[in-house]
């Protein structure tokens, strides 16, 4: 019985990067119903994903007869069992075949020689004697669907360089570089080993009675199911549900000839149960619409938004496969509904250049990395004005030196105007003080 994790996470980015001088934009999701009616809405909806188990199941035909061991010259009028010959099979007191001589002979006296009679008509069981496994498959929650509002993400101030939301076909958030490993790998199995061995008599006589059981056939049936398809045994914090894999008629009509003989046959039971501390079931039936009373949401005049990305965190439940009300295996494993929600505020600010990155798990919804870069432009534009402050020092000084020139040049010529006025009065005073 081999045990193993699914290796495949499928990987998806979002990718904002902002430039911003004022009000900032953001992702701004609102919760989105689907409609009977065709609507238009601008935007892009994606969905939260559900964990659903894929339940494999190998069945064995088989066919029980039941034989009398009689005296050879004594039996009734059932059928008796025929060699590939179609003479009577000749066994001992014990239902131990005896071979015959060359010549056809039996080497033992008639008085010890027995036959098989068949003792009721045959009938036909399904057991379970291969591999059981237990897949998470990721689909779509319609339940959870959101809508990404594109008018929140642009702003008169704010230029949105790259903004990438990847969905996957399903519309479940995804990556842009996206890897897929084997995701149909087994995640939880079992071998259940049985004494049925093929066109074998496999049990001794009990008293006068030999029983053979011949495995006809397999079918391998398939199951996908949700947790609201199970049945709850116990409720939280030990929640425990239960899902019985049923055969139906169809799948196995290769084997029987109507359905009263199909529903006739022995069936070995198949049941697989989850533990957890929540209840599985109603975790399955949460809507976007009850999301929004949870904190962080805003409500403006009846309409619910949240400035962000919404994601699951999933959570480990314990697995158990049951045959015949037997554990044959059990694992842990990790589901989406088991676990809570969560978000990513993604909005940009002022003087800033922005990128988030947001990993998700395919498999569960689950954020496997989370990243986030800024770069600030406030101390570009500081960086701005001081070079241009400082540019504009030499165009100053410049000014300052003229200022001062003239005023040494308006200076100068003032004194040479003293200089001839004090010129003339003395030659003026000169000539007058000769003319006496």
């Amino acid at each position: 019985m081999s045990l193993s994790h699914p290796k495949a996470v499928c990987i998806c980015w979002i990718v904002l990067a902002f430039s911003s001088l004022g009000c900032g934009a953001t992702i701004r999701i609102r919760p989105y119903e689907l409609s009977a009616d065709p609507t238009l809405a601008e935007g892009i909806v994606y969905y939260l994903p559900t964990t659903r188990l894929r339940i494999s199941v190998t069945y064995s035909v088989v066919e029980v007869h039941v034989w009398n061991v009689v005296m050879a010259n004594a039996h009734g009028s059932n059928p008796l069992k025929l060699d590939d010959y179609g003479r009577p099979i000749v066994v001992d007191s014990r239902g131990n075949s005896i071979a015959r001589m060359k010549d056809d002979s039996i080497a033992i006296p008639p008085a010890e020689q027995f036959v098989l009679e068949r003792k009721i008509p045959p009938t036909r069981k399904l057991y379970v004697r291969d591999r059981v496994t237990v897949t998470p498959v990721s689909v779509p929650d319609p339940l959870l669907a959101f809508r990404v509002d594109s008018d929140a993400m642009r702003s008169f101030w704010v230029t949105t360089k790259d903004a990438k939301l990847t969905l996957t076909p399903d519309g479940i958030l995804k990556t842009a570089n996206s890897t897929f490993d084997d995701r149909t790998q087994q995640v939880v199995g079992g071998v259940v080993k049985t004494g049925i061995a093929v066109a074998k008599m496999v049990a001794g006589v009990a008293g006068v009675e030999k029983k053979e059981e011949v495995v006809l056939g397999t079918v391998t049936i398939d199951r996908y199911v949700g947790f609201d398809e199970f049945t709850e045994v116990n409720p939280p914090p030990k929640a425990r549900v239960v899902y019985a894999v049923a055969p139906q008629t169809r799948e196995f009509a290769a084997y029987f000839d109507t359905a009263a003989s199909f529903d006739a046959a022995d069936k070995a039971s198949v049941k697989v149960q989850v533990d957890s501390k929540v209840d599985l079931i109603a975790r399955s039936a949460v809507t976007a619409e009850s999301l929004t009373k949870l904190p962080g949401w805003s409500c403006v005049e009846r309409d619910a938004h949240l400035d962000g990305l919404l994601f699951r965190i999933p959570a480990p439940v314990l697995e158990t496969v049951l045959v015949d009300d037997t554990p044959v295996t059990q694992v842990h494993q990790s589901v989406a509904q088991a676990g809570g929600f969560s978000w990513v505020p993604v909005q940009s600010h002022m003087f800033s250049s922005t990128t988030i990155g947001l990993t998700l798990s395919e498999i569960n919804g689950g954020a496997t990395e989370y990243g986030y870069g800024a770069t600030s432009s406030a101390e570009a534009i500081a960086n701005a004005l001081q070079s241009s402050a400082e540019a504009a020092q030499p165009s100053v000084k410049t000014l300052e030196d003229a200022a001062i020139q003239g005023e040494i040049d308006r200076l100068k010529k003032e004194k040479e105007l003293l200089d001839a006025e004090a010129a003339l009065k003395k030659a003026k005073s000169e000539a007058a003080a000769s003319g006496k």
